[in-house]
């Protein structure tokens, strides 16, 4: 099936707009997608799963949250962004239920996650509004649930990196460390108060931007054997949290042709077979 593809914006009321790319089928759409991507990793990452489930006739949108890459990334809004962690999901994923909702209101919604996606899901007010959802490696980021160099990796980033070269830049200097990318101080100062805790965000609970519970559908958690950055604990941790969602844990420790998905490989060609096939029949069913 034929596809077509634009690079739009969105206005979401703060001094940016989120860029987000629409896939849409040639033929009436029989559902809308939605990806919410991982921590510093650009929606272009995720086109060709993206295009793969819009040629099947899904109305596919990726985004990039704000402050970060085309959602707006100078330095100045780096270090005068609001809203942190918890507004990638309280505002911009719900933004995109919005948009969705205006540009195909008789469409159900189905959300896929990776990472970090996974997590600011519950701060989405509107996370009533899908109808499944696939989280792939979305966890807890307590460095303590890791293992190995991976803890001590994780530990040298909250305890180290982040508190050091945010203060004297304004930002944290992503691309000029080699870790990560470059991200908002709002982001990686409320990202490290998590970090640092056994209860990660659990810690810092409140009823008015906690929706956790409110999630009550088909949820599909996925985890890897050979993932450094989602702990198998950390992701079961997070499907806890999810308590009253239908939660299908899921982890992976096979390869294909010699190859582990790791963190990445579930959105990589080279995995459709395993996973995009799979997630295409359980979405349509």
């Amino acid at each position: 099936m034929s596809i077509s593809v634009a690079a739009l914006r969105l206005e979401v009321g703060r001094a940016n707009t989120l860029s987000y790319v629409q896939y849409l089928p040639e033929s009436e759409p029989v559902k809308a997608m939605l990806i919410s991507s991982a921590t510093a990793v650009p929606q272009q990452y995720y086109k060709k799963f993206a295009a793969y489930f819009a040629e099947h006739g899904f109305a596919t949108y990726t985004f990039d949250y704000s402050g970060f890459r085309n959602s707006g990334n100078s330095s100045d809004y780096l270090r005068s962004h609001k809203g942190g962690v918890k507004g990638w999901g309280a505002i911009d994923q719900a933004a995109m239920v919005k948009l969705i909702q205006k540009n195909h209101p008789e469409l159900k919604i189905v959300l896929i996650c990776h990472s970090i996606g996974g997590q600011i899901t519950g701060f989405n007010s509107l996370n009533t509004a899908f109808e499944k959802v696939i989280m792939v490696a979305s966890q807890s980021g307590y460095w303590n649930t890791y293992t190995g160099f991976n803890r001590i990796k994780l530990f040298l980033f909250w305890y180290f990196f982040i508190p050091v070269f945010t203060p004297a830049f304004g930002y944290y200097p992503g691309k000029l460390i080699g870790i990560v990318d470059n991200l908002p101080k709002s982001v990686v100062t409320e990202w490290r108060k998590w970090g640092v805790k056994k209860e990660y965000f659990m810690h810092y609970y409140n009823e008015q931007e906690y929706h956790f519970d409110k999630l009550r559908v088909p949820l599909r958690m996925f985890s890897f054997t050979n993932d450094g950055f989602a702990s198998k604990k950390g992701v079961d941790w997070l499907s806890q949290q999810y308590k009253n969602a239908k939660v299908e844990r899921i982890h992976f420790d096979k390869d294909s042709n010699g190859k582990k998905p790791g963190h990445f490989g579930f959105f990589k060609e080279t995995f459709k077979k395993e996973f995009w096939k799979p997630a295409l029949n359980w979405l349509t069913e």
